[in-house]
């Protein structure tokens, strides 16, 4: 989906050879239900390849679904859709419509679940892991990148230190008060205010810092890979432990800067483009809205989620990431 979580709709995901095929969203209401408007969906998932569908009905607690999932239920097979799952949307819960009772969860045991929603992810992200030491480590930065001064640390050397970051054992109460972790930091928050570094450092971590180090030889060759991991057209699984522990260092830059710092911009925009490949494109536009500066990257995103492009790692099944990580 783009950037939006819906409400009163029904959202038919189809697939092509268990891959995502494509998304179609409408109003639920008296016309769904009409033969004819069934039909017609159906064959805009048909004529494009679709052999399955997952249909998710987001209502409130007063509405009742099995009117639309009748009509769904008779429809999509005439086409030669398979319908493999009828999901319940309701509030902050979601359930499988056919297995209501206990027992039945979809990810835990619980027939309910909670949803998270994609602002609430945005707070968290930005949420220092102690507030009452967010100042002193903004002064604490500050004063290390000041020491920096016009230093030039190359690419290669940036990376070094993005890849000390993720890989490193340091837990939050010592990112915030160690001073050998405030040098580092420093270093990883002005390294965010280079746009090719920003793109590389994304590629780099999609595809290994290995395999970027290497690449590192030939600039062409780097800007290509590093364009395909981008767009999550390398035609392999990403580093997902990578991207993951990216994701919680790109949080601990944002604690270290503040609103409209061209890092946290950064941090922001690269955090957005992490979600759009875990295929969560509201959670992507959520970090988007959060951006105040117009880095090409972070326009380039808004266009795509909300054109409601789908990452070709999520369309896959081999290539995707699962919720279950986190």
């Amino acid at each position: 989906m783009g950037r939006f979580t819906p409400s009163n709709s029904l959202v038919v995901i189809g697939l092509e050879d268990k891959s995502l095929a494509g998304t179609l969203r409408t109003d639920l209401g008296s016309t769904l239900l009409d033969p004819a408007t069934m039909a017609h969906m159906a064959t805009m998932f048909t004529s494009d390849g679709t052999d399955a569908v997952i249909s998710v009905i987001y209502h409130d607690e007063s509405f009742d679904p099995a009117e639309t999932v009748d009509a769904l239920e008779t429809a999509f097979p005439r086409h030669g859709l398979k319908i493999a799952d009828v999901l319940e949307v309701t509030g902050n819960h979601i359930r499988d419509y056919h297995q209501p009772g206990p027992g039945t969860s979809l990810t835990d045991g619980d027939t309910l679940l909670p949803a998270d929603t994609p602002e609430r992810a945005v707070d968290r992200f930005l949420t220092p892991p102690l507030p009452s030491r967010a100042a002193a480590l903004h002064l604490a930065v500050a004063e290390h990148g000041a020491r920096l001064g016009g230093h030039r640390i190359s690419t290669a050397e940036y990376l070094e230190d993005w890849h000390a970051a993720i890989n490193g054992s340091a837990d939050s109460a010592q990112w915030l008060t160690d001073n050998h972790h405030h040098e580092l930091l420093a270093r990883m928050v002005r390294s965010l205010y280079h746009q090719e570094l920003r793109d590389a450092l994304a590629g780099s971590v999609a595809i290994g810092f290995d395999s970027a180090q290497k690449g590192l030889a030939s600039r062409d060759d780097a800007l290509e890979v590093w364009g395909l991991a981008l767009t999550g057209d390398t035609g392999a699984r990403p580093r997902w432990d990578l991207m993951d522990r990216f994701a919680r260092a790109l949080a601990v830059v944002a604690s270290a800067t503040r609103d409209g710092h061209t890092s946290r911009d950064s941090a922001l925009t690269l955090m957005a483009w992490i979600e759009w490949c875990r295929g969560r494109g509201s959670h992507s536009g959520a970090f988007l809205d959060r951006v105040d500066s117009e880095y090409p990257l972070a326009h380039v995103l808004r266009r795509v989620v909300d054109q409601g492009h789908i990452c070709k790692w999520a369309r896959n099944p081999n290539t995707a990431w699962s919720r279950a990580r986190l």
